[in-house]
């Protein structure tokens, strides 16, 4: 049975940061497999026109049309910091440590690849995915006992994708939570794939805000739940572009990174990043560096 984590009152103070990027056009993927096919997943980076993977914690858009090979569209690609796991869990094996993270869709679906730097058990990982569909109010806090608060836009995350071995789904809010989708891993590849249908999540086409919130954690799963820390965020990686153990990130019991996408039938935008400053002073502003690319976002931070 799944739970209802509840945290206390959080504090919020803001600041901004960065830029603008153009619009490109999502693909779709013809199934999961735990495999980067060449006609599911960009590849040929660094060559024929096609950028070069974005350097440790950032990410960025890549077309096919600037000469990435593979299917005919986009994706945005997150590279994360190698070794930054936390080894509560798992120790170092690798299982937990995020090395990169894709998104991309069509007219009724989101995917998303996750790839490890190696794993030994498909079982070690819990994937949680938080959706900020429409500014409504949601929930703060990642679900099912995971001691992590939501540096949100508005006033929350209206979904959060679960993705185990155990379950495929998401949370309204933060209860209750719906089967839904496919996810696939391949231990030999280190690659998790997903695919979730864009209604469940609340998500239309195109946006009506024009953009949708997109925050991401790995917790240690515990049969279908969260494996505890005890008395501290229980995030063992996390989407971030804060240097260091994923410990950096989370000591304060908040995950306060995200990306913005913009999305339409036949096109994805990454809108910005947000990006910690450790500034405590509201509305300080920043620069920050996204595969090349600025980004414009207001970053709220939670205590």
């Amino acid at each position: 049975m799944k739970h209802m984590n509840l945290l206390g009152t959080l504090f919020v103070v803001s600041c901004i940061v960065a830029t603008t990027v153009g619009v490109a056009f999502a693909h779709g993927i013809v199934s999961l497999n735990g495999a980067k096919d060449t006609n599911e997943w960009l590849a040929g980076f660094g060559s024929g026109g096609c950028s070069a993977l974005p350097a440790s914690n950032s990410g960025g858009i890549y077309k096919s049309s600037d000469g990435c090979t593979g299917p005919t569209g986009n994706e945005f690609i997150w590279t994360d910091a190698v070794g930054d796991q936390r080894t509560i869990h798992w120790g170092s094996t690798g299982d937990l440590d995020l090395k990169e993270f894709r998104v991309t869709g069509d007219s009724t679906t989101l995917y998303f690849l996750l790839e490890f730097s190696d794993i030994t058990s498909c079982g070690s990982e819990y994937i949680a995915i938080a959706v900020n569909s429409n500014d409504a109010s949601g929930t703060t806090f990642f679900p099912d006992n995971a001691d992590t608060n939501l540096g949100s836009f508005g006033n929350g995350y209206e979904r959060v994708i679960e993705v185990n071995t155990t379950s495929t789904g998401y949370w309204s809010d933060n209860s209750p939570f719906t089967s839904a989708g496919s996810s696939y891993c391949d231990a030999n590849n280190n690659l998790w794939e997903i695919s979730m249908p864009v209604a469940g999540l609340g998500l239309t086409w195109p946006a009506s805000s024009g953009a949708y919130d997109f925050a991401v954690a790995v917790f240690c799963n515990d049969s279908g739940g969260i494996c505890d820390v005890g008395g501290a965020s229980d995030a063992m990686d996390v989407v971030t572009n804060m240097a260091g153990n994923t410990w950096n990130e989370v000591s304060d019991g908040s995950l306060d990174y995200s990306f913005t996408m913009g999305f339409s039938p036949s096109a994805i935008t990454l809108r910005s990043l947000t990006a910690r400053t450790g500034s405590a002073l509201p509305w300080a502003g920043a620069a920050v560096a996204v595969g090349g690319l600025g980004a414009l976002a207001a970053y709220r931070r939670r205590r």
